[in-house]
């Protein structure tokens, strides 16, 4: 089971392994309107644990199952992509690289990055580390080191971290909800595992989850995330400028914001609110992309997902603001499109479970995932992420 508190909504997606098939199969979903959440962030543990006790109930009813246990999704406004980077002397005499050397030269750039920032990881957790290239005696490599000779190696690392308070809310609504948490995973790097393809990642790519409050980025290339952010700014801001514009109740701009087939002046109107907001979130992307020197760089384009991607023209207004292919997805499991779940809302929840059916190729491909426990939520976390320790 994997569950997704957004902003809006609370998402559960329950799927089995296919025996048959050796893919994955959906069994069932639950969706609730989430509660006690701002900007992507739980203020108050206890409606938040309402709404996913909800969610939870229906999946489980639909599917016959009493499942407790579930893998979680980690998003917001907090999550935030660094990089740094890690070197270590190759410890075998005929300076053959061990797996050994390699971890241990990830594990220096976390160690790196505490040096180079002794406040940052104050109040913050690290999710995933992920190694995005090498470099032995100074001399870039492809691929893996491991089995390569030198004496020195260095691993540029990119890490995905979270505000430790912020966690540790998620983790008491989880708790009140009764649910036990197996795994917890990054949104961003979740919904990768249902929207983008090995190629995608390869050749260079950047996904977009249009949120509620939020949207959230990931590139890759050469395989690997190599960047993340969270912009302030979702498709609830565009309902909110409806309701200003039309002067009339949330629910009905909702209404208004995804049916779009009124009369020409209507829609007029609404074309121009729209339109407008949707270019700001797209010109935040641009500035990203300039700023990873990745303008126009990605071959395999921008891929947008969430509730936003339903959103009217949104594929033509991104492809003028970036110059780059763009594609709607809906989530696609084990690259075989015939397994999906029809709207995108349910990309995270169906990555987490995803993510942690995948097995061996999954951990490979993720790279080496760490916790790095706060002091106030260190009891309560350990136990339950002590699994992704190195």
């Amino acid at each position: 089971m994997g569950i997704d508190v957004g902003t809006s909504n609370v998402k559960v997606v329950v799927m089995e392994k296919n025996s048959e098939t050796a893919l994955p199969r959906v069994v069932s979903t639950g969706l609730s309107a989430s509660q006690g959440l701002r900007r992507g962030y739980i203020v108050s543990p206890a409606e938040t644990a309402n709404s996913i006790r909800d969610a939870v109930a229906q999946a489980k009813k639909a599917a016959n199952l009493n499942i407790k246990n579930a893998f979680i999704s980690i998003g917001g406004a907090g999550l935030q992509g660094v990089h740094s980077k890690g070197s270590v002397l190759v410890s075998r005499a005929d300076h053959e690289i061990s797996e050994n050397d390699q971890k241990r030269s990830i594990s220096q750039s976390e160690a790196q990055l505490n040096r180079n920032s002794s406040s940052y990881l104050l109040n913050r957790e690290i999710l995933h580390i992920f190694p995005v290239s090498y470099k032995i005696d100074g001399e870039p490599i492809m691929g893996d080191p491991v089995g390569m000779k030198g004496e020195k190696l260095e691993t540029e690392t990119f890490l995905i971290t979270y505000p430790s308070q912020h966690l540790s809310n998620l983790i008491k609504s989880m708790e009140l909800a009764g649910i036990t948490i197996d795994d917890a995973i990054a949104k961003p790097w979740a919904m990768s595992h249902t929207l983008l393809n090995r190629q995608e990642k390869e050749v260079g790519s950047l996904l977009i989850n249009i949120g509620g409050d939020t949207s959230t980025i990931i590139v890759f290339e050469e395989g690997v995330p190599i960047s993340s952010e969270v912009f302030p700014f979702g498709s609830n801001h565009i309902t909110y400028d409806i309701a200003r514009g039309f002067q009339v109740p949330l629910q009905e701009a909702e209404e208004l914001k995804l049916s779009y087939d009124s009369d020409s002046s209507i829609k007029r109107k609404l074309t121009n609110i729209i339109e407008p907001r949707l270019s700001d979130i797209f010109e935040l992307v641009e500035a990203h992309l300039h700023k990873i020197n990745r303008v126009g760089l990605l071959p395999a384009g921008i891929i947008i997902t969430g509730g936003g991607a339903n959103l009217p023209r949104i594929d033509e207004i991104a492809k003028k603001a970036l110059s780059l292919p763009v594609q709607l997805c809906q989530p696609r499991f084990c690259e075989d499109p015939k397994f999906t779940v029809a709207n995108p809302i349910w990309s995270v929840a169906a990555g987490v479970c995803l993510a942690n059916l995948s097995g061996k190729e999954n951990s490979e491909r993720r790279g080496i995932t760490s916790k790095s426990i706060g002091n106030g939520a260190k009891k309560v976390i350990f136990n339950w992420f002590k699994k992704l320790l190195p």
